[in-house]
């Protein structure tokens, strides 16, 4: 199912999370922990650039995750707060976030579209 060999690691020489942490510390444990959003998108530089693997030639196959920065507003909020629905939608399960989470990353990612801190 995983597309992992000795290729697909490498050492960095600088800390992967470096910019997210340097521009807001609290968005690491947000968007980095536990299989989150920073497996498969990037935000503020840091993350993965994920893609789509055809299961028969094991080459990318689709577009790559988008930036969460890059998101328009209704799609970002549909998914933290119409979860199922979106996956129906676009055929996959739903990734449940608990609604305290999702409250905290949808406005993260808001206020930084928006030039805006969150805590202001």
């Amino acid at each position: 199912r995983f597309a992992l060999n000795p290729e697909s690691f490498r050492w960095e020489d600088e800390d992967p999370f470096g910019p997210l942490r340097d521009r807001d510390p609290t968005a690491v444990d947000l968007f980095a922990a536990n299989g989150a959003c920073l497996e498969c998108h990037t935000y503020l530089g840091a993350g993965g650039k994920s893609h789509h693997v055809d299961a028969m030639t094991g080459k990318p196959a689709g577009a790559i995750a988008l930036p969460l920065e890059d998101y328009p507003d209704e799609p970002w909020r549909r998914f933290f707060f119409d979860q199922a629905s979106v996956a129906r939608q676009i055929g996959v399960r739903p990734l449940f976030v608990e609604p305290l989470v999702a409250g905290a990353l949808h406005d993260l990612v808001a206020a930084q579209r928006s030039g805006v801190s969150p805590d202001d």
